[in-house]
């Protein structure tokens, strides 16, 4: 599943809070993703809405983290 299938080609998002919250708890209580032993997800830098909204509505019981910044 991504955001990507929703957007235009060519047309960037800006997905603020509430629309971004919305989404995001769509994919996760909407979407049927079967017997899953792992979940990625992958987020693009941001002000912490999107992690914030994960966390608050799945049932997450570990985060791997990446910083690829410098």
């Amino acid at each position: 599943m991504s955001v990507g299938l929703l957007a235009e080609p060519d047309h960037p998002l800006a997905w603020r809070r509430p629309v971004l919250h919305k989404i995001i708890t769509q994919f996760i209580h909407d979407v049927e993703w079967g017997e899953l032993d792992y979940l990625l997800i992958d987020l693009p830098p941001g002000t912490g809405d999107a992690q914030i909204t994960i966390v608050q509505e799945s049932p997450i019981c570990g985060v791997i983290l990446e910083n690829l910044l410098p």
